[in-house]
């Protein structure tokens, strides 16, 4: 079930979800879920030859951190994966799961 925006605004207020800083309520708040903002800090994987990683042995690190000035533009070509940060805290409880779909 996807909570609606009466449920989010009363879980926040009884403190059984925590978003932080959540700046205006009104314009994040949506009829089903919740608008997060885009950080200033990427990871872009590097070209490398090697065929997988192997996280119980990394022997190099395979991104490259990117920091990006407030008011400057960070451009994702077509086909380019990017994780990226988010500026809000989130905290949900156990019975509750959470999921982040891109816009654009």
């Amino acid at each position: 079930m996807i909570l609606p925006d009466h449920e989010i605004k009363k879980y926040l207020q009884e403190g059984k979800l925590v978003i932080e800083p959540l700046e205006d309520p009104d314009l994040q708040i949506q009829p089903a879920g919740v608008d997060l903002r885009l950080g200033n800090e990427f990871r872009t994987f590097k070209i490398t030859g090697t065929p997988y990683i192997d996280t119980r042995n990394i022997k190099e690190n395979y991104t490259e951190q990117h920091i990006i000035p407030d008011n400057q533009a960070f451009i994702i070509h077509p086909g380019e994966f990017v994780l990226g940060t988010i500026l809000e805290y989130i905290k949900l409880p156990a019975d509750i799961m959470g999921s982040v779909d891109g816009r654009s």
